[in-house]
């Protein structure tokens, strides 16, 4: 599992860098959209600048809602990945606790019933 979970948070960096370059390409030039005295251009100037605002957007968390219709799109795709990337992990981590918990039953369960028949012996 250990092989899934590394593949996976590769997968989420490499998500996280291409969301970034498109939020990038789409919001460069966006000097309509303000807030808090910054347009969109001035956030998205760069591509490190990218990452920082893209980052929390992967998050869940929109503080930013004027975009033009070009981030818009990149948005609605980089929403559905981000569900994607941590719905995985999550599978897999509650996978794993199972498995512990059905592990850790039986083993209750077998010392239980060697219990009653070392009682039932005496």
């Amino acid at each position: 599992k250990g092989d899934v979970l590394f593949v996976t948070f590769y997968a989420a960096c490499a998500l996280w860098v291409t969301f970034a370059c498109l939020m990038y390409l789409a919001e460069r030039n966006d000097e309509d959209n303000e807030a808090n005295g910054l347009t969109q251009s001035e956030r998205y100037n760069n591509i490190p600048n990218s990452l920082w605002y893209t980052l929390i957007h992967l998050t869940g968390d929109f503080p930013l809602v004027d975009y033009n219709y070009e981030g818009k799109i990149v948005l609605v795709f980089m929403v559905l990945a981000a569900v994607a990337v941590v719905c995985l992990p999550a599978g897999i981590y509650a996978d794993a606790f199972q498995e512990l918990m059905e592990k850790r039953t039986k083993a209750l369960e077998k010392k239980a019933r060697k219990e009653e028949e070392d009682a039932a012996a005496a």
